[in-house]
């Protein structure tokens, strides 16, 4: 509950990218102590880990949309972003079920692991706003 808090000082402070980053970090090291968990204290932290690393990621991405989308495009943005994410994870849990029975059960969660660490590089590198003191400079 506290850290959409957090994630909100850290995007003012910092900017956007710092606590999306983070928030997928910290799911990371929910899905890894999950994956290794072989106590319910375990899991216990694993499940807070991974609320806390969505409470990082909410706030944050709120702030970056709301500064790169028009405020008259914001609705329809939405709606076509969390339809979109809805449509593309709709085969997800048959995939994963078919990683589970052919493979290993940890095997879904562990390609989710790797997706959220990789996912880090290109939301460091590419979600930064143009400084606004250098753009007015230059116009």
């Amino acid at each position: 509950m506290l850290t959409p808090l957090l994630s909100g000082k850290l995007a003012d402070r910092y900017g956007d990218r710092v606590p999306i980053s983070a928030g997928f970090l910290v799911i990371s090291a929910g899905i890894m102590v999950f994956l290794v968990a072989d106590s319910y204290a375990a899991f216990i932290l694993s499940w807070v880990l991974s609320g806390c690393g969505v409470g990082l990621l909410s706030p944050a991405y709120q702030s970056l949309v709301s500064k790169v989308v028009p405020n008259s495009s914001l609705g329809a943005f939405n709606g076509v972003f969390y339809s979109s994410v809805g449509f593309l994870a709709l085969p997800a849990p048959w995939l994963g079920a078919q990683l589970w029975e052919k493979y290993d059960p940890r095997l879904p969660f562990f390609i989710t692991m790797v997706v959220c660490i990789l996912t880090v590089i290109p939301t460091w590198l590419k979600f930064k706003l143009p400084d606004k003191k250098a753009e007015e400079a230059t116009a």
